[in-house]
């Protein structure tokens, strides 16, 4: 992930945006990549993963998983 990217992530983090944009355009950062095709968070809900936010073309052979943990818990995958 380039310098550029984190920086904008960090802005929009550091915004007062409404938290479905932050995260919509958190995905949409990603996706403007090199390399990212496809980017979403899924949120776990009673023991399932939802999806949710995403942006992107999906391609199954190169999605990677990396769990997403507050305060020592599992609440989610991008």
């Amino acid at each position: 992930m380039t310098t550029r990217a984190l920086e904008a992530l960090d802005r929009m983090l550091q915004g007062d945006g409404e938290p479905d944009d932050v995260l919509r355009a958190a995905v949409s950062a990603l996706v403007g990549e090199p390399g990212i095709v496809w980017a979403g968070i899924a949120f776990l809900e009673q023991g399932d993963l939802v999806l949710g936010p995403v942006a992107g073309k999906p391609e199954e052979k190169r999605r990677q998983c990396i769990p997403i943990v507050y305060q020592g818990e599992s609440v989610g995958e991008l």
